[in-house]
């Protein structure tokens, strides 16, 4: 089972998946903007396009 993180601050937004043996299968790093919710639904767009669902 692969595990994500996602850090959503004031000025970044950071995500990254690590696969089961702990490497780093995907990360992302975009600016947070104005609305932290925006920011999340373009987290969880960019995870889907690389085939990670919640």
């Amino acid at each position: 089972m692969a595990g994500i993180g996602i850090d959503i601050g004031s000025t970044a937004t950071k995500a990254v998946v690590a696969d089961p043996s702990g490497a780093i299968a995907f990360n992302l790093v975009i600016p947070t903007g104005f609305s932290s919710v925006e920011v999340a639904e373009q987290v969880r767009c960019a995870l889907a396009c690389e085939g990670f669902e919640a």
